[in-house]
């Protein structure tokens, strides 16, 4: 467990809390940012209607459960990392 802890901070020192320090490394900045939209429209169209609560494990940084709480006014999340 601890190898994995310092694995993430030196990966966070290193790219800080972009979509790069959890996504493609060897991708541009822009392919990215496209992946991560991606990422959370699916979300946003899997949520079921008036949810309230949600789950976000294996949340990294938190880039997903970020954008939720943007979309979905007083949604709770939940964020889970192993």
């Amino acid at each position: 467990m601890n190898a994995a802890r310092d694995a993430w901070e030196e990966q966070q020192s290193t790219f800080g809390c972009t979509h790069r320090a959890v996504l493609f490394k060897q991708f541009p900045n822009w392919l990215n940012a496209m992946i991560h939209r991606r990422h959370v429209r699916f979300v946003l169209r899997s949520l079921l209607p008036g949810v309230r609560t949600n789950l976000d494990a294996g949340c990294g940084y938190g880039r997903v459960a970020e954008a939720l709480v943007r979309a979905i006014p007083g949604v709770e999340i939940k964020g889970v990392e192993p």
